[in-house]
């Protein structure tokens, strides 16, 4: 369960209606940069909401290829003099240069340090049914605490095809899916043959995420691009958008069952 306190700010807005005018409390998401160091270099900095930031700094360090395997770490530490800052050890030594990258929190991270795609297809996994797709995008809107108390937010969740395992949520569409590949390395949850469910529109780089995650279908309440539909059919991957209340659209994968 994300905190829902630490990712909110109060601030003094002039709230203007057609009844009037009035000066309240109003709730935004909070922004905050988090600083990546890895081996004692500074790797990049990641605009993000501020909690589940070990599993933020984990998946993002994944899904750039800087390991493969959860052994590989040697250490995971929040620095207690600068909220703003982790380390991450890892045993490898031949680490490309750093690039000190500052990543945003819009629309795209704007850099992918390591665009390897899989040699392989996705493993298959049974695509979930009509019932299921509605049941999952409900769950994971129900479920998503920060957008009710404060909005703003994405959400990003994990599930066997019948209920959620995990969900992240967060300013960044992106942040949530390396919230939920570093939940997924601590707890050493198997994704493969998983289903991913979001809220933000799937481009080229959530599809890339979601085929190292290994998933076999992503539902999106919104669109996909047109590269992350060539991608999905590329590589076997079930992609399903517009999944709002009982009505979806399929763009690759087959029809689930009714």
């Amino acid at each position: 369960m994300e905190n829902v306190e630490a990712a909110g700010r109060e601030l003094d807005c002039l709230i203007v209606r057609p009844e009037g005018s009035s000066t309240e409390r109003w709730t935004v998401p909070v922004e905050q940069p988090l600083s990546l160091w890895v081996n004692g270099r500074h790797w990049a900095t990641l605009m993000s909401t501020p909690v589940a930031r070990r599993q933020l700094a984990l998946g993002f360090a994944y899904f750039n290829g800087l390991f493969e395997d959860l052994s590989e770490v040697l250490g995971l530490e929040e620095c207690l003099d600068d909220p703003n800052r982790i380390s991450l050890r890892l045993a490898r030594q031949d680490l490309p240069s750093s690039p000190a990258i500052l990543v945003s929190s819009g629309c795209g991270q704007g850099v992918v340090l390591s665009r390897d795609w899989p040699e392989e297809p996705v493993p298959p996994g049974p695509p979930p049914s009509s019932d299921q797709v509605s049941v999952l995008m409900r769950e994971l809107q129900e479920r998503s605490a920060m957008h009710r108390e404060i909005g703003g937010t994405h959400a990003s969740a994990l599930s066997d095809g019948q209920g959620i395992l995990a969900l992240y949520e967060d300013i960044g569409r992106h942040n949530t899916l390396d919230k939920l590949m570093g939940h997924a390395l601590l707890l050493r949850l198997d994704t493969a043959g998983k289903v991913l469910v979001t809220s933000g529109r799937v481009s080229s780089e959530m599809l890339h995420k979601a085929l190292r995650m290994r998933v076999s279908t992503v539902i999106s309440r919104t669109a996909p691009t047109d590269m992350a539909v060539d991608l999905a059919e590329r590589f076997g991957l079930g992609l399903i958008g517009y999944a709002r209340g009982r009505g979806y659209t399929v763009f690759c994968g087959g029809a689930p069952a009714p």
